[in-house]
């Protein structure tokens, strides 16, 4: 049922109503699609994708999550365009709020493409938001006609909904907690440098790390999810993060406490 869903969705979002054709414009550079979307439900994150060209200059732009959440990663990379190395700007058009992320990463794949990747909160769209404007990122302004992008974010939600569903978490109730999961820093007594060193001779740089964090703020799972280099090694990390850790729970639209996650990045050490 799960593979045939995804194949329905690909389908869907094959027949989204196409964006308005480009014009000429003076600002930014107008790209139309040059593909359909690309969905892609992993076991651990759901992505969305669809590249954009105008016959010279192409993009390539990455919706991402990994579980019911009011923010998602986006990606955002061209082979075209010359990428600086200034915090992106990011706004549905035509009427959405302007988004300036507190971090963000240069981005770079095979074939000499580069950008930027951020988070962003999950916008608020209508029927009407059909591009997206991605400012400082490039040399060049750029909004991307990327079609209806409430329908697109509707087949993330769907994804996300399956992720939660299968770690025993209620996506509706992920969606509407008037607490995330934190980390009480004063039980934070780990220690991870020698595991760094062993991911980083792996070639892995960083790890992003999923914790199911229980109502009393305890962790009752953990899994690498980006930067896994082998089971032992990513076992090894997972116990060292939870050994000491405890968590303020995630509270309900009730403010009860409630089941939920947290993500938590892993920066390697290059020396020492």
């Amino acid at each position: 049922m799960f593979l045939q869903r995804i194949g329905l969705l690909c389908a869907c979002l094959a027949f989204l109503a196409p964006p308005v054709s480009a014009t000429d414009v003076d600002g930014p550079l107008v790209l139309p699609p040059a593909g359909s979307w690309i969905v892609d439900f992993a076991e651990d994150r759901c992505v969305v994708a669809r590249q954009f060209s105008d016959g010279e200059d192409a993009a390539v732009l990455k919706f991402s999550s990994f579980l019911p959440s009011d923010r998602m990663t986006v990606q955002v990379i061209s082979n075209t365009l010359s990428a600086r190395n200034k915090a992106p700007v990011a706004r549905v058009l035509p009427a959405g709020e302007p988004a300036t992320p507190q971090m963000f990463e240069r981005v770079s794949a095979e074939g000499g493409w580069n950008g930027a990747g951020f988070e962003m909160p999950r916008p608020e769209t209508d029927a009407d938001a059909t591009a997206l404007l991605i400012e400082k990122t490039f040399n060049q302004d750029l909004q991307l006609q990327t079609g209806a992008i409430a329908e697109v974010l509707q087949v993330m939600q769907t994804c996300e909904d399956d992720l939660a569903v299968s770690l025993g978490l209620d996506p509706a109730q992920q969606r509407n907690l008037s607490q995330k999961a934190s980390i009480d820093w004063d039980s934070w007594g780990v220690k991870t440098s020698s595991l760094q060193k062993k991911f980083f001779q792996a070639g892995s740089m960083r790890q992003k790390v999923r914790l199911l964090v229980d109502e009393e703020g305890k962790v009752i799972g953990c899994h690498v999810i980006e930067g896994a280099v082998s089971q032992d090694l990513d076992e090894q990390m997972c116990a060292a993060i939870t050994k000491d850790a405890q968590f303020e729970p995630a509270l309900d639209a009730d403010a009860q406490p409630v089941k939920s996650y947290y993500l938590h990045m892993m920066s390697v050490m290059r020396g020492g």
